[in-house]
């Protein structure tokens, strides 16, 4: 609690600076500038206070139940901004779960063995090297050069292969519901 001064003349009072309080996003719009605490009514707290308050005016009176209870709320702030600060995860895999379309995920969809296993034989079926490649380049992440120098050919016709492959095997993959 920011406190502009305190003066606890027989512990009766507190003043509080209601623009360095609510300082924040919004800031504080309020008539009144300042927020005095007691347990006094107004008209006592004027009565024994009046010329040392005069220069907070207009001010509003709280009880100490009340600034306790915004002290309290603000440790909570504090807290809470701490645990979001500290212990949240920024890349939480939590959004990974929720499925928008069952049918699109492909978690969901290779995790069948039987899926995985009939693309994985009819990409191995394609004639001409053409699944045995798509399977070093997507599947074991071999590079169209590196697939050529192993295989003795050139490198124009291993990406003309893979591109004829693709095509084959988007059939296979609508076929499976993996694609529209």
């Amino acid at each position: 609690m920011n406190t502009i001064c305190n003066l606890f003349l027989d512990k009766e009072y507190k003043v509080i600076d209601l623009k360095k309080e609510y300082a924040g996003a919004t800031g504080y719009v309020g008539e009144e500038r300042y927020a005095v605490v007691t347990e006094l009514a107004e008209k006592e707290l004027l009565e024994k206070f009046g010329q040392k308050l005069n220069r907070f005016k207009p001010f509003v009176v709280i009880s100490y139940e009340m600034y306790d209870a915004i002290v309290e709320t603000k440790k909570n702030d504090k807290r809470e901004q701490w645990r979001d600060c500290m212990l949240h995860d920024a890349f939480t895999t939590e959004s990974l779960l929720i499925l928008i379309n069952a049918m699109s995920d492909p978690i969901s969809i290779c995790e069948s063995a039987l899926t995985l296993e009939y693309i994985a034989s009819r990409m191995l079926e394609l004639p001409n090297h053409q699944g045995s490649r798509m399977y070093k380049r997507y599947v074991l992440g071999y590079t169209v050069k590196e697939i050529a120098l192993y295989e003795g050919v050139t490198e124009r016709s291993v990406e003309k292969s893979l591109q004829i492959a693709k095509a084959k095997i988007h059939d296979v993959f609508v076929e499976c519901g993996v694609v529209a």
